[in-house]
């Protein structure tokens, strides 16, 4: 639950800056996805693009997804929320040591990374769920959906759960 104390309402802001952000950043790496540049091995500035806007919204929301477990009273989402944190950020920085710099060897560490922040997305959900957060729970699992939908436009969904997260974040808790 959000605090009223002054710390409390500038770490608010700053969550909806950053929530506002990642939408923007996934849409902008979605949008990079459709100039069918070669994100492995870059060479044109399109390539650089697509392979460091990937990177970035993978870490925009592993971090956006720590800032929501402050709107529930919840340990367990707040632990969820870590490992989404922690696998968001580990994806991106392996995926442009592997697509950017050519070293192969990140693939393994990017496909655990990514999988411990996708999954993790649903242990959130769950953990949202079972705290009584049950707009949370939805929210979260929009963010699942959007990740996995994402070569079809599943950015628009993440950027629409976070627009609403970033507005309106008090109608949100239980």
């Amino acid at each position: 639950v959000p605090s009223t104390s002054e710390e409390g309402i500038v770490r608010l802001a700053v969550a909806r800056v950053v929530w506002m952000a990642t939408g923007v950043i996934w849409v902008l790496a979605f949008a990079m996805s459709l100039t069918e540049s070669t994100f492995i091995a870059p060479i044109t500035f399109l390539d650089w693009m697509e392979m460091w806007s990937w990177s970035a919204a993978l870490a925009s929301l592993g971090v956006a997804a720590l800032l929501l477990t402050d709107l529930a009273p919840s340990r367990a989402a707040k632990g969820v929320g870590i490992v989404v944190a922690l696998g968001g950020i580990a994806a991106a920085i392996a995926n442009a040591l592997e697509d950017g710099f050519g070293q192969e060897a990140m693939s393994i560490v990017y496909v655990i990374a990514f999988a411990l922040f996708w999954l993790g997305l649903v242990g959130l959900a769950a953990s949202f769920g079972g705290s009584g957060s049950r707009w949370l729970a939805v929210l979260a699992g929009v963010l699942f959906l959007g990740v996995t939908l994402v070569p079809y436009g599943g950015a628009l969904l993440i950027l629409a759960a976070f627009a609403v997260v970033a507005l309106v974040p008090q109608r949100l808790v239980a």
